[in-house]
């Protein structure tokens, strides 16, 4: 005879589980609730301010993304699909991604400066790892930006969260800005006056020529240009990077070289693959053309700017022509400049403490 334990088969097993676990997760949850309405009515008791029945279910509906931060920037974040361009929605679930990974939940509390200087120094460790140590403190900077502007955004909605950014500042290098001096955009034009890149090669070194000469466009703009943005040799367009906030139309007479550059186009201006591609052609192009320098599409827009400013060009009118928000963008190109008229001194070593030069006497 088989004793009562004996017939507790594994299935009895599994099933007494299943109900324990619910049970478990019911009182979980009602302890959840109740911990919600407590914390709701304990905030108003603490005011000293009237609790409407209303009031008090949109709170209650709303607490988990009251408390927890990541799923309140995550909410946030869904909400300005449409209105940010797509790479910064990227950026901005990136660095939610690696404040989860380093803390979940992350609750409304942790934000406090020990937290967040512990979650910068996991931010340095993981990029560094990651990258093998080749992008480092900007990339750590515009992390913490994204963070920032998420708690900027809570403090505007009344939650009361403190920011610890007040305390914790992550520094910003300036980056080094690759551009081309004008004796090696004249070597792009002359191999573009040859015409004998592939079509596609041609297309992209068309774009780069009439980028570094003409505005210093983006690639995203590039793209989009067709016969409809030019009218009487002027290009209209709103750049593409800031058309969904600020719909703001610049207008730019074309020089002769840009003229050139066009005049054969029908529909789109320019026929360009890939942003990862364009760089690739024009590497090696700017290898054809002896250029020992890191060409992609972005230097472009330095090399116009650089070049502007050496022509004589005025720095607000140069802010005005690349869209910048702040003139402090556009004063990069200033310091640039000055740095480079600072180095050019060095032609006046000839002269020596002895009283003679390396310069020959003239005969009259």
């Amino acid at each position: 005879v088989k004793s009562e334990a004996d017939c507790y088969s594994i299935n009895d097993f599994e099933k007494d589980s299943k109900k324990l676990a619910q049970k478990k997760a019911e009182e979980d949850a009602k302890k959840n609730a109740e911990a919600k309405a407590n914390r709701i009515f304990t905030t108003y008791r603490l005011k000293e301010k009237t609790l409407q029945p209303d009031e008090f279910k949109k709170l209650y509906l709303t607490a988990d993304l009251r408390t927890n931060f990541i799923l309140y920037a995550r909410k946030i974040s869904e909400g300005q699909e449409g209105t940010l361009n797509a790479a910064t929605i990227r950026h901005q679930d990136l660095a939610l991604n690696y404040l989860e990974e380093f803390k979940s939940p992350f609750m409304m509390y942790d934000l406090n400066y020990e937290t967040i200087r512990k979650f910068d120094e996991f931010l340095r460790k993981k990029i560094s790892d990651k990258t093998h140590g080749k992008f480092g403190d900007n990339h750590v900077w515009k992390l913490h930006s994204k963070i920032r502007k998420f708690i900027r955004i809570a403090k505007d909605e009344g939650l009361d969260v403190e920011n610890p950014y007040e305390k914790l500042k992550p520094k910003k290098k300036p980056g080094q800005r690759e551009y081309l001096l004008r004796d090696e955009v004249e070597k792009l034009i002359n191999i573009w006056l040859d015409g004998e890149l592939p079509f596609t090669h041609q297309q992209c070194l068309s774009a780069y020529i009439f980028s570094c000469c003409c505005g210093g466009f983006r690639i995203s703009d590039l793209n989009l240009f067709d016969q409809n943005n030019i009218v009487d040799d002027k290009i209209s367009f709103a750049p593409y990077k800031t058309l969904k906030y600020k719909n703001k139309i610049i207008t730019l007479e074309l020089p002769d070289i840009g003229k050139e550059l066009i005049k054969n186009g029908k529909g789109k201006l320019f026929k360009l693959p890939s942003p990862q591609k364009f760089n690739l052609y024009m590497k090696s192009i700017a290898f054809m053309a002896g250029i020992k320098k890191q060409v992609t599409a972005h230097t472009a827009r330095h090399t116009f700017a650089t070049q502007y400013l050496e022509a004589g060009g005025n720095v607000v009118n140069l802010q005005q022509i690349l869209g910048h928000s702040s003139i402090m963008d556009t004063m990069i190109y200033v310091h640039i400049i000055d740095k480079t008229v600072s180095r050019s001194m060095s032609i006046m070593n000839v002269f020596k403490a002895s009283g003679t030069t390396s310069v020959h006497p003239q005969t009259y």
